[in-house]
């Protein structure tokens, strides 16, 4: 008779944990995950005229910036017009580095 108490206590004990932890998993479930911030990156050509900022879905000239993950790498290629050479990129917070 006490085994027979322990084992259907036990059984509750069992069965209620499960149930609790199916509602902890749904519970999970329906949360989003937090998205990573994401910043904006802006390009400039000078003089304007001296060319074209491409790349990483940016088109400057008709798009000049785009938003990027904080750690996300980004290719733009510098294409200079007529009477004009590409000298180096810059940046104003320094994370700028390529050539």
């Amino acid at each position: 008779m006490i085994r027979d108490s322990i084992y259907g206590r036990l059984r509750h004990t069992i069965a209620a944990k499960m149930l609790w932890l199916g509602v902890l998993l749904i519970i999970a479930i329906v949360f989003p995950a937090v998205s990573e911030a994401k910043k904006t990156l802006t390009v400039a050509n000078s003089p304007a005229a001296g060319g074209t900022i491409t790349g990483s879905g940016i088109d400057c000239g008709t798009d000049c910036s785009k938003k990027k993950g904080n750690y996300a790498d980004i290719t733009l290629t510098a294409t200079p017009a007529a009477g004009y050479v590409f000298v180096n990129w810059s940046s104003t917070s320094g994370a700028c580095s390529g050539t």
